[in-house]
């Protein structure tokens, strides 16, 4: 008879509550898409948060706030200038 899993195998098994918990940057790849997280929020800085495979269009969020292309591309240019006035 074979043996019984029970959701605490596959958690065990798999390490699912830890990668649950991790606070720091994920990427997860979805069947029709990959999401970048950081502390649990959407977020990435060098491009779209949420890449989708099918080409509807990408999402672009920082800390969990949703970006339009253009407020993304202004944030982007800001951050820039900003490193350069640090030099």
């Amino acid at each position: 008879m074979a043996k019984k899993m029970d959701e605490n195998f596959y958690i065990d098994e798999i390490g699912v509550l830890n990668w649950l918990k991790n606070d720091t940057n994920q990427k997860i790849r979805f069947s029709n898409r990959i999401e970048y997280k950081e502390n649990n929020k959407l977020h990435r800085t060098d491009g779209p948060a949420v890449e989708f495979f099918s080409g509807i269009g990408d999402q672009y969020y920082i800390n969990g706030e949703l970006y339009t292309k253009e407020e993304f591309t202004n944030y982007q240019r800001i951050q820039k200038i900003n490193l350069l006035n640090e030099k």
